[in-house]
């Protein structure tokens, strides 16, 4: 970043989009973590709050997401245990297959990306 654009408190300005201070700003819906500890080596960060389809993305329904853990587990998991998610799944209770699915997120047992992904858009779109 060029250093005509530093502010006092250790930021930016930056042009089009104001002061992005040093540390954490919050925006209407998330916010950007900005520092600069060493010269020339700067650590930007985002986060979001809440879920934003865009203009096209039409959400999953239940039972698409259902399909999708259904393979996830499948690929991942030894089939005693995706048998036993199957029971879950059954309920089509969106905070039980939530949490039962994140359970095994947390212990590392579904290392899939795609699945830490669409786990947390169905979080946001059903809980």
């Amino acid at each position: 970043m060029p250093d005509e654009l530093r502010t006092e408190d250790g930021g930016y300005a930056l042009p089009g989009f104001g002061p992005l201070r040093f540390g954490h700003t919050r925006l209407d819906n998330g916010g950007f973590i900005f520092a600069n500890f060493q010269p020339g080596r700067q650590m930007l960060g985002t986060i979001e709050f809440g879920r934003q389809p865009g203009l096209d993305e039409t959400p999953m329904t239940l039972d698409e997401y259902i399909k999708v853990f259904r393979d996830e587990c499948g690929e991942h998991l030894p089939w005693e245990e995706a048998r036993d998610m199957e029971a879950v799944f059954v309920t089509r209770d969106p905070r039980t297959i939530f949490m039962e699915l994140d359970k095994l997120q947390q212990a590392g047992r579904i290392p899939s990306k795609r699945f830490a992904k669409l786990l947390t858009d169905f979080y946001w779109q059903f809980l």
